[in-house]
Formats: structure tokens, C-alpha cells, sequence
């Protein structure tokens, strides 16, 4: 993938709303692209992180592995299929705390890597950015956090909190 099709899928990425091209040419001076091949395993519970990743191209599953090392389940549970322009690895990013679900490509996929540290100097020497990179992050959670919120309202019994 070139630098202009990198440069196009970020200037539409939600985290990246408002930034400007400059801005964004120094996310991607920082960054690598990284390539996985389907149900590779990007990110996995209780790893250590220190990339936020931006979907160039392909998906990947959200979910808590029945497999998992962590805690022992009845089945897997797929939370979000995350398309061109979301981001993985925004909880590790905000709380440097290892990663709470799996991460797997759904079909072949591209990713950017950008380094935490790399990332969050460069927010820490532009207040502007930071606030506008923060605020695009805050709302994703927010809205990812809606959705599993939704998802754990299906195993709930309707009469719950009647």
C-alpha cells in the first residue's frame, strides 16, 4: 500500500477526525505497515501493548476466545468486526494495561503501527492534536463500551430490573 492510500484511509479514520494532513504525515513517520494473513492473531488477551493500530484494509474479529488462557468459557463471543479506518489497541493506549480480548484478522489484512510512546510525544508537543486525538479516541470507547453493554443485555433475563 503507498503512502497516499495510507494517508487517504487516515484522513477518514473517526480517531483522526479533524487532524490535519501535516499532522497525520507525522502519525505516518512514525508508523510501520504491518501485514496479517487471515485468523492471525494481532492482539490477545493479557498481552503487553504498545502499538494503537489503524485497519488499513481487511477486518478483524473483537472477541473473547472460548480458547482463552485467561478465564475458561462455553464459546467464543465476538464483540465488534472492525473495518478500514478503526483503531485496535486504544484501551492499551489510554491505560497501558495489558489487552482485554483477542484480536484476529476475519480475511488478509493491513494494518499502521504506531508506537505508544512515539504517538503520545507527539500529542504531549501539540496540545491542539492531542485534544483533538483524545477527544476522536474518547468517543470510540464510549461508543465500543455502548456496544458491549448491548451485548451483555442479551444474556440477561428481559424481567431483570423490574
Amino acid at each position: 500500500m503507498n503512502q497516499e492510500d495510507v494517508l487517504e484511509i487516515l484522513s477518514t479514520a473517526p480517531i483522526f477526525n479533524s487532524v490535519s494532513v501535516s499532522h497525520l504525515k507525522e502519525i505516518m513517520a512514525i508508523s510501520a505497515v504491518k501485514n496479517y494473513q487471515k485468523d492471525d492473531i494481532i492482539l490477545d488477551e493479557d498481552w503487553l501493548n504498545n502499538f494503537l493500530y489503524i485497519v488499513l484494509d481487511g477486518t478483524f474479529d473483537v472477541l473473547l476466545p472460548q480458547d482463552s488462557k485467561v478465564k475458561m468459557r462455553l464459546d467464543s463471543t465476538v464483540f465488534a468486526t472492525l473495518e478500514r479506518g478503526a483503531c485496535i489497541g486504544e484501551y492499551s493506549f489510554v491505560d497501558r494495561k495489558s489487552t482485554s480480548a483477542r484480536v484476529q484478522a476475519k480475511s488478509d489484512a493491513c494494518v499502521l503501527a504506531i508506537p505508544f510512546a512515539r504517538l503520545e510525544s507527539l500529542l504531549n508537543n501539540d496540545h491542539l492534536v492531542g485534544k483533538l486525538i483524545y477527544r476522536n479516541l474518547l468517543s470510540i470507547v464510549i461508543a465500543r463500551a455502548r456496544n458491549a453493554n448491548d451485548i451483555a443485555d442479551m444474556y440477561l433475563p428481559n424481567d431483570s430490573f423490574s
